[in-house]
């Protein structure tokens, strides 16, 4: 944990509102070994058959990937002993690892050529996770 709050506010006798927010830093090694083969049928009109191109690579990168997590929530508590709550939960990664493959486009003309944007590498993503429920509680 990097850092966090936490509060509690009493909105009446019944009410209750309550909330944090946690931070996490956590730090990612990550090593990609790829193969790629990928066959243009298109080309077949030109050449007569189908061309297959194949491509191995590697990859490897070391990044931090911070993580937010928020919590929102409303109690109602109609009884010393009874209560029901109420949540939002949000989980936010950010720069997560993912494969980021190439885009093949095709050019029409006299002869059909192929243009990769990239090879495939790490790429990095985020990812947002929402939670919404309730919970109830009995105390004895």
């Amino acid at each position: 944990v990097l850092c966090g709050l936490r509060g509690t506010t009493r909105l009446n006798r019944f009410l209750t509102a309550k909330s944090s927010v946690t931070g996490f830093v956590y730090l990612r090694s990550t090593h990609f070994d790829g193969h790629q083969s990928f066959t243009n049928v298109s080309s077949t009109f030109a050449t007569g058959a189908p061309q297959t191109f194949e491509a191995g690579l590697s990859d490897s990168e070391i990044a931090a990937v911070p993580r937010l997590r928020a919590e929102v929530s409303l109690s109602i508590n109609p009884t010393t002993v009874f209560s029901v709550e109420v949540f939002y939960i949000l989980d936010a990664w950010w720069n997560m690892s993912t494969v980021d493959n190439p885009t093949v486009q095709v050019v029409q003309g006299p002869f059909d050529v192929d243009v990769i944007d990239h090879p495939a590498r790490i790429g990095s993503d985020d990812l947002y996770q929402h939670f919404i429920g309730a919970r109830t509680s009995y105390r004895f």
